[in-house]
């Protein structure tokens, strides 16, 4: 048997908010409704989706950068607030065909086409950075 090879990377991202836990879980809800994910899984203190890739969702080119494969959000108390805790999960396949086909030309053609990759390299940290950042305050921010 086959087995799948894992292509995704997950990130962990935490945030102290000051909402009440009811009011959190239906600002992510309606977020990731609003977004076209797909709610697999909720409860009063958590909330499990992914990509729903039957919905009438229309795609940008930013979405390589704002959106990721699936996560989980956690609803955690604390002394000071509520931490809300997002695992969330994104494909590299992308970059790993990009690199692929870099390599192979690197070595058939021209060893210069290798300084490709490093843009490749870049333009995936810039993501993940942009998500780690930006993604629990943009949910949150939501009118909703």
């Amino acid at each position: 048997m086959v087995e799948e090879i894992n292509t995704k990377l997950s990130f962990k991202i935490q945030k102290l908010v000051h909402h009440a836990p009811e009011a959190i879980i239906e600002k992510i809800t309606a977020y990731l409704t609003k977004s076209g994910y797909k709610i697999v899984e909720r409860t009063e203190t958590s909330l499990v989706f992914n990509e729903d890739v039957y919905s009438n969702r229309t795609s940008a080119r930013s979405d390589y950068y704002t959106r990721v494969e699936d996560g989980k959000f956690e609803i955690v108390p604390s002394g000071s607030g509520i931490v809300v805790n997002l695992v969330y999960r994104v494909s590299i396949m992308r970059e790993l065909i990009f690199l692929l086909i870099i390599l192979i030309v690197g070595i058939t053609v021209d060893y210069k086409a290798l300084l490709l990759s490093a843009l490749f390299v870049v333009n995936f940290i810039y993501k993940i950075r942009y998500l780690n950042n930006n993604i629990i305050d943009e949910i949150l921010n939501e009118p909703g």
